[in-house]
């Protein structure tokens, strides 16, 4: 069986060479102080509409997944330049996009990205499963 630190080596690593910026780790264990947090953001209307409406799907990730262990976080940065930047004429406007809006959908990069992460790690780690979620899943 493999080691635990040995196993992350090999995801940092192979994170890397697929274009993951930053990998992170944790246990599956509830998110007991932030459930807390979460409850008063609702009670104060602090909440976009955007998140899973179940707090307590959002902070047991064993509701999500039968026999959760660990929990992987992956970041990208979004892009720093423009492949074709606009002309900037003068005299005449143009407008400002967010950096967000350059390219593809980050939900579908980051999927993908995630998909190869959850591959090599069944592919390592035999019996091991895997669920992928962006900021539309049901985790914090």
């Amino acid at each position: 069986m493999m080691d635990f630190q040995e196993l992350k080596e090999q995801l940092i690593r192979y994170s890397k060479e697929i274009g993951v910026d930053k990998i992170g780790f944790t246990t599956a264990d509830p998110f007991t102080e932030l459930k807390a947090r979460l409850y008063r953001q609702r009670e104060l209307g602090y909440q976009s509409g955007f998140e899973e409406k179940d707090i307590e799907k959002r902070t047991e990730p064993s509701l999500l997944m039968d026999g959760v262990q660990s929990i992987v976080s992956i970041a990208m940065a979004y892009p720093k330049k423009m492949a074709e930047r606009p002309a900037n004429t003068k005299g005449h406007r143009r407008g400002a996009f967010a950096r967000v809006s350059w390219g593809q959908d980050y939900h579908t990069i980051l999927r993908d990205r995630m998909q190869k992460l959850g591959e090599f790690l069944v592919e390592t780690v035999p019996g091991a499963t895997f669920k992928s979620m962006v900021d539309t899943g049901g985790t914090v």
